[in-house]
């Protein structure tokens, strides 16, 4: 018995010394991330927590861990995600802009419309965040800035077809209700 626990001692030595002791950081988020893909949320947190573990530092994880907390209707836990990997590394206006959306998932529009504002000023361009924005502005009464973030969002353009329909039919929801 004890020599069969040295042989796994030293197995297990041995593995960490050759690099055989599992997979690498790398493999293991690039596996979390084909769990989120795969909608297998549950999964793809404890990937991305295993990867926190190794390097608590790491945006992607945090951030990724974030979205598959968002999806799996952990709004708050997808929050405190986002503002972790906010804190970890230089602020990405991707990462802003889906803690708006938890935000409006949270029904805090005030928080939603200051990190989609944040989101833009890193990315002007960002389609997405001001479309965000624009519904974070209708939802806190303000429909002459919404229906102006909205229709620029719809300017910079929503290649899928499904968003631009989103887009356009808050944007004539605003234009109805004036």
């Amino acid at each position: 018995m004890a020599r069969d626990v040295m042989k796994r001692s030293l197995a297990g030595v041995l593995a960490i010394a050759f690099g055989c002791a599992g997979p690498t950081l790398q493999q293991t988020l690039d596996e979390a991330d084909r769990r989120l893909d795969w909608g297998e949320y549950g999964a793809a947190i404890e990937g991305y927590t295993e990867a926190l573990e190794r390097d608590p530092s790491c945006v992607r994880a945090w951030n990724n861990r974030g979205l598959a907390k968002y999806r799996s209707g952990d709004h708050v836990g997808a929050v405190a995600d986002y503002g972790e990997a906010l804190r970890s590394g230089t602020p990405l206006a991707e990462t802003h802009y889906n803690r708006g959306v938890a935000y409006l998932g949270l029904r805090d529009p005030l928080r939603a419309l200051a990190d989609f504002s944040d989101a833009l000023r890193f990315q002007p361009d960002h389609y997405r965040a001001l479309a965000g924005r624009g519904l974070a502005r209708a939802r806190q009464g303000d429909r002459p800035a919404a229906a102006a973030d909205l229709a620029r969002s719809l300017e910079l353009g929503p290649g899928d077809w499904n968003e631009r329909a989103a887009v356009e039919a808050e944007l004539r929801k605003l234009q109805e209700s004036k």
